[in-house]
C-alpha cells in the first residue's frame, strides 16, 4: 500500500521555517522549480524529480507540516530527500492518519516502504478485530 501524499512534522511540534525549506530547496539536486507564496495554502513549494516521476513538496503557510504529493514512488523518494536534507526529528503521516512514522528510525527508501506497509497491515488488522456493536 502506497501513497500519493503524505505529510510530515516536527515531532517536537515545532514550526518548520520557510527559510529552512528554501535551503534545502537550493541544496536539493532533484529540486527543480521553486514557487515563494504560490498560494494560500503554501508558504514555499518545489517540484522534486526523479527518473521514475515527479512530486512536489510544499510546506503549510502554518509552518506545522510539508506535504509531499505525487507518484508514490517518488513521494518516498522525496520524503527521504527532505530527511538528509533538513535537520530536524520528523514524522511522516498519511491523510487519514493511519500511521506515523518515526524518520530517524528510517535508513533506506525501502525502509519506509516497509514501515508504511507493516503500519497498514496493522491498522487492516486492528480493524478487523474491533467488535461490532450489539444491537
Amino acid at each position: 500500500m502506497m501513497f500519493d501524499k503524505m505529510l510530515l512534522y516536527d515531532e517536537r511540534q515545532q514550526e518548520i521555517e520557510k527559510d529552512e525549506v528554501c535551503e534545502f530547496f537550493t541544496n536539493c539536486a532533484h529540486i527543480r522549480k521553486v514557487r515563494c507564496e504560490p498560494e494560500v495554502v503554501a508558504a514555499v513549494e518545489g517540484d522534486f524529480a526523479s527518473s521514475v516521476g515527479t512530486a512536489i513538496i510544499r510546506l503549510i503557510s502554518s509552518g506545522r507540516m510539508l506535504a509531499v504529493e505525487g507518484d508514490p514512488a517518488v513521494v518516498v523518494e522525496a520524503i527521504m530527500a527532505v530527511k538528509q536534507g533538513i535537520d530536524r526529528p520528523l514524522h511522516a503521516i498519511d491523510e487519514g492518519y493511519t500511521f506515523d512514522i518515526a524518520l530517524d528510525d528510517i535508513a533506506e527508501k525501502e525502509d519506509l516502504v516497509k514501515a508504511i506497509e507493516v503500519a497498514g497491515v496493522e491498522q487492516v488488522d486492528d480493524t478487523e478485530h474491533t467488535p461490532k456493536p450489539e444491537k
